[in-house]
């Protein structure tokens, strides 16, 4: 049969929302029928692989990949089912969230439509613990129109100088496959930060269309997602996939953008929870000393009334000065719980962002 889209599903440890996630496509408008999805399990330890087996056997259209090695990110198995689909047009959609009903119909007719590479949409947040109230995420890109049609970045430049809905995210959009394997565009298979890689390559390779009137997704707020452990591993990948990055700009004589330069905020959090050995943490920040004066050069430590941007930017100078100074300050933060105090703060501001 021939299907419409593919819809790539990674799943690893998801017994608990997998049903949630698989009953938002079979509502689709656009008919399940027309839908392939792959769900592949990246060596789940819980019940995950069994669940999505009597999925794929009472769906023709379901077909459940089991990977015999753990990758520790969704980069890869989103690239094995990127390689295992068989329709023209690519969708993510992450485990623990869902689409809303008339998305896959929405962006699969618009990119036929527009006869763009991709397309991207807005999303809603929920938290875990309060799933009936949605939030949405501030839209600085807005002001250009509700529908933005794209053929080379160059013409929305703010597009990756401040947090926007269609940055980052890479489960928002639907993709040509075509554009995807003419370009080589994949994910990276054992580094973080792969959505930013991924989408990054897309933007800079393609013509595409912002929805800046329509939202489809929703994110589930998981704050106990793997990419926020400060372990070793996790640390370095992240600092992996910033290089990726930065070296791929590099080759395409792209200027480094503020909001990639910013992802050394996100880390420096991460950091300052470690629990590491004095080696390791020394290792970890001269690995990060060149993302620490890109940041400087490049985003500029910023006066901000915010007392959430004024304390980032403290940290900043601090891991921005000398790695035995940041080291100590990394005993003081956990000696004092500086981080219940930022957190607080910071998932406060998140879910109450309008």
């Amino acid at each position: 049969m021939t299907y419409l889209i593919t819809v790539i599903i990674p799943i690893h440890n998801g017994k608990n929302v997998i049903e949630n996630n698989l009953k938002s496509l079979l509502n689709q408008t656009i008919n399940f029928e027309n839908i392939e999805v792959i769900l592949i399990d990246d060596c789940s330890t819980d019940s995950s692989l069994n669940l999505i087996k009597k999925y794929s056997q009472k769906y023709n259209n379901i077909k459940t990949i089991h990977l015999t090695e753990n990758y520790g990110s969704p980069g890869n198995p989103r690239n094995i089912g990127i390689n295992e689909s068989s329709s023209k047009y690519i969708m993510f959609l992450d485990q623990d969230d869902y689409y809303l009903n008339d998305m896959c119909e929405k962006l699969y007719e618009k990119i036929k439509e527009e006869k763009v590479d991709f397309i991207s949409c807005l999303y809603y947040l929920k938290s875990e613990k309060n799933l009936e109230n949605k939030k949405t995420v501030s839209n600085p890109l807005e002001k250009y129109g509700l529908e933005l049609k794209i053929h080379n970045i160059t013409e929305i430049p703010l597009l990756f100088e401040v947090f926007n809905p269609h940055a980052i995210m890479v489960w928002n959009k639907i993709y040509k496959k075509s554009f995807l394997i003419k370009n080589n565009i994949k994910f990276p298979k054992k580094c973080l930060s792969e959505d930013l890689y991924f989408t990054l390559q897309c933007f800079i390779n393609g013509e595409f269309m912002l929805l800046n009137n329509y939202f489809g997704y929703v994110y589930v707020l998981d704050d106990s997602s793997t990419s926020h452990t400060p372990s070793k591993n996790i640390l370095y990948k992240l600092l992996c996939g910033y290089n990726m990055i930065f070296q791929y700009l590099k080759n395409k004589n792209y200027k480094v953008p503020k909001l990639i330069s910013n992802q050394m905020v996100y880390w420096t959090f991460l950091f300052l929870e470690n629990k590491l050995s004095f080696e390791t943490q020394k290792d970890l920040l001269k690995m990060a000393k060149p993302f620490y004066e890109n940041f400087n050069l490049n985003y500029k430590i910023i006066n901000n009334s915010s007392f959430l941007i004024s304390l980032q930017n403290f940290f900043i100078k601090i891991f921005s000065s000398q790695i035995y100074l940041s080291i100590i300050f990394v005993k003081i933060y956990q000696l004092f719980k500086i981080n219940k105090i930022y957190k607080k703060i910071y998932y406060f501001h998140l879910r109450n962002i309008e």
